[in-house]
């Protein structure tokens, strides 16, 4: 018997196999609040993968682009990035929460998102869709059931995560919505233009209820805020992750990337790094000789091992890349433009398609500024269409500057092989990276996982004229997860004290990095863009012990004669002795104002113990460093660290 009329044959077929009351409460919740004409449900097989594709392309959400696997979408001019305005989370109780993170009330906030889908599929088809956030068969890897009415989203989706209905089989059956365990995402593009766009921006929603594992995403196309199994279920698993610190797991916004250790030929470390946007995330995780597991968002998890040792895995929640167009070019980042002109399935969205039916974006021309490109012949088309409509050579902009490419991973030369590893890797080494010009060295490791997790907190970000047009603004963005932060910051930063305590010496090693460092008489950077591939590399030998390091205040930092030795290796150039003086000179004075922002960020919350006393030892010392030797302190002053009396024993002992 069909569940309900709009229940196909085929439909109920599929139904029967899942044999989950809890889905089966949410399909009829969704059908009876969003009223679709039909529905499909898709499973597993190619053929459904490849009509979901076609189907994209055949409803006018997607266009095929001159080379083969190529598809363009264009979103609204209004919906071309994250709302944040009308982002809210659905929460009973509100206590503690950052300032910036929006909420409402659970009940209300329900009520009025689900007036506003009041039917909202009439007169369309419902499509739902099961996905794996994580391998497949890994144990600490998601469900998520995505219910929408965009061949696009499901076409992307496709694309970006694992496919979930095995799973959804073999580990949801009988669930009853008392334990449902998997996440559920509402989807609808609302009424559309002729383009199939949203028009009713003015009530786009995205609210996120976290107690429920329930997203409801209405009136938008852009996938930042319809792909709900990326950045809104990120935030369900940071909920999660933090609400039940005894599941042992972090969920966070990072890169997992294998690199090789300089030392010792054929053994190879996983990293993790998190960056704020612009601060050389994708760069890293892609850097030259790296095998790339993922670049964007990470589960990681305690897991004992045959032995009982407790290790940390990691990995990759996804399985595809959304990744900003704007810049990439065959030089600075050959293997992503070689999958961007080449054969294979990609989809590009608000790129400039030109009359010839090819994409074209901003710095796809090593060298070429967007006068040069709109201005020199040969570089683009006479006209095209952009996410505005027509487009006319010398117009700028030609696209927008949060253009995407959306692209499995497997398509690149430098995939990790253990990118679908249901055990996951072991983290060796975390890097936390910002932006700052007089602060930071360009690397340096934690004294200990506390003070790892200090770095990680105090992660900063200078704003550059181009993007908000005030230079040097500092942002603050604890581990680059601030905007998906849907718990307080210190209960988060007690979950990662806590997973370090539980791991002991086994935690990963964790360093901080900056590779923005400018010299304070000419301005200009004192750092190469290929520089991260030396400092990464001696983090790598770090963390296996091959390399001595010097103490200082903020942390451990390398001897010149291993850079000197570094730079050869790996880059085949010169580094002298006064580029090191330079680059990892302790600048004490700033240091000191950067720990007094932190303290007024996180004044008067409660932050964890250990984080305390290792953010109290710190300052100690650099005081004591101050009132010695001045405001900036060259790397030499750290030979002779343990006689000196800034030290502290603590900085020594994990």
């Amino acid at each position: 018997m069909s569940l309900h009329p709009v229940v196909d044959e085929r439909s109920q077929t599929i139904i029967d196999q899942l044999n989950c009351p809890a889905f089966n409460e949410l399909l009829l919740d969704a059908i009876e609040l969003m009223r679709p004409s039909s529905l499909y449900i898709q499973t597993s097989s190619k053929e459904e993968i490849d009509y979901a594709r076609s189907n994209a392309l055949a409803q006018g959400e997607e266009h095929q682009l001159a080379m083969p696997g190529h598809t363009y979408h264009f979103d609204s001019p209004d919906d071309q990035g994250r709302d944040k305005k009308n982002t809210l989370i659905l929460l009973d109780d509100q206590t503690g929460l950052d300032a910036d993170v929006m909420t409402r009330d659970r009940k209300e906030g329900t009520a009025h998102v689900r007036e506003i889908m009041k039917g909202c599929m009439e007169g369309k088809q419902m499509l739902i869709a099961f996905y794996c956030l994580g391998p497949v068969n890994c144990s600490f890897s998601k469900t998520a059931v995505q219910f929408t009415d965009s061949w696009y989203i499901l076409h992307s989706e496709n694309v970006l995560y694992r496919n979930g209905f095995a799973q959804m089989v073999n580990r949801h059956m009988k669930e009853t919505s008392a334990n449902r365990s998997f996440y559920a995402f509402y989807h609808s593009v609302g009424r559309t233009d002729s383009a199939n766009r949203p028009v009713d921006i003015d009530k786009r929603r995205i609210y996120i209820n976290p107690v429920e594992h329930l997203v409801y995403t209405i009136n938008n196309s852009y996938a930042g805020n319809a792909l709900a199994c990326k950045k809104l279920a990120l935030r369900l698993a940071i909920y999660d992750s933090n609400h039940h610190p005894e599941k042992n797991n972090l969920t966070e916004h990072m890169f997992l990337s294998t690199f090789a250790n300089p030392c010792i030929p054929n053994d190879k470390l996983n990293v993790c790094g998190a960056f704020p946007s612009a601060c050389g995330k994708t760069s890293t995780s892609m850097a030259p000789g790296s095998s790339i597991i993922g670049d964007d968002m990470v589960y990681m998890q305690i897991v004992d091992d045959n032995m009982g040792i407790r290790r940390c895995k990691a990995v990759n929640i996804e399985t595809g890349m959304f990744g900003i167009i704007s810049g990439v070019n065959p030089s600075d980042d050959p293997l992503i433009y070689d999958c961007l002109t080449s054969e294979r399935e990609c989809i590009f969205s608000n790129v400039l398609v030109g009359e010839d039916g090819r994409p074209y974006w901003d710095g796809m021309y090593y060298g070429k500024s967007k006068n040069d490109m709109v201005n020199e012949p040969g570089l683009l088309p006479s006209s095209g269409r952009n996410y505005k409509g027509t487009w006319t050579k010398p117009e700028l902009p030609i696209m927008h500057g949060n253009a995407r490419f959306t692209l499995n991973l497997k398509e690149l030369r430098n995939v990790s092989p253990e990118l679908d590893n249901p055990d996951g890797v072991d983290v060796d080494l975390i890097l936390y990276g910002g932006r700052d010009s007089n602060t930071c060295p360009p690397v340096y490791q934690a004294h200990n996982w506390a003070h790892g997790v200090y770095i990680g907190s105090s992660i900063e970000s200078e704003t550059t004229a181009a993007t908000l047009g005030t230079q040097g603004v500092v942002v603050s963005n604890p581990m680059a997860n601030l905007d998906f932060l849907i718990v307080p910051v210190p209960m988060y930063l007690e979950n990662h004290v806590r997973f370090g305590r539980l791991l002991g010496s086994r935690a990963p090693k964790v360093f901080g990095v900056n590779y923005f460092l400018k010299d304070p008489t000419t301005g200009e950077y004192l750092n190469s863009k290929l520089d991260k591939k030396v400092w990464v590399a001696w983090a790598c030998g770090r963390t296996r012990g091959h390399y001595r390091a010097k103490c200082t205040p903020i942390g451990w930092i390398p001897y010149y004669e291993d850079l000197k030795s570094l730079f050869r290796s790996e880059l085949d150039t010169d580094y002298t002795e006064e580029q090191y003086n330079i680059q990892f000179t302790i600048n004490v004075e700033n240091y000191i104002q950067k720990m007094v922002r932190i303290m007024k960020l996180y004044g008067g919350k409660q932050a964890p113990t250990e984080w305390v006393i290792m953010e109290c030892r710190v300052m100690r010392a650099l005081k004591k460093l101050l009132a010695e030797k001045g405001s900036a302190v060259s790397p030499s002053a750290f030979d002779d660290y343990e006689s000196q009396s800034w030290f502290d024993r603590a900085f020594v002992e994990e």
